[in-house]
């Protein structure tokens, strides 16, 4: 009974790093490189620069430089406040669209009770 727990305790410690490896839920597999879903790999000649999602790259003189972390958020959240105000604008002409619809539909309503 001994032998049979050792050999499963080896078996199970021999097999731990395989299974460890086979869950990566977000994770992108580049190269022998695993890379979280938030970001991205962007090659610049001969170098690989991880990046978050949209981040960008400058170049300065002859440094390749990474964007700023307060440079990416301000340059997301101007993005996404324009694009909130898009859905804020159609929702408004929606909303105008089905005040008169409505309208429309008690008029009828009325006028077929009248008759």
């Amino acid at each position: 009974m001994k032998i049979k727990n050792i050999w499963l305790t080896a078996v199970f410690i021999c097999l731990l790093p395989v299974l460890s490896q086979c869950d990566e839920g977000g994770y992108n597999k580049i190269g022998d490189v695993s890379v979280p879903d938030s970001m991205e790999v962007i090659k610049e000649g001969d170098v690989n620069v991880l990046v978050p999602k949209g981040g960008q790259l400058k170049q300065e003189s002859s440094f390749l430089v990474k964007e700023v972390p307060d440079e990416y958020a301000s340059r997301k959240f101007i993005a996404m406040e324009g694009y909130f105000n898009e859905i804020r604008m159609e929702l408004e002409a929606q909303g105008k669209e089905l005040k008169e619809l409505r309208e429309i539909v008690d008029r009828i309503a009325q006028e077929k009770i009248a008759k």
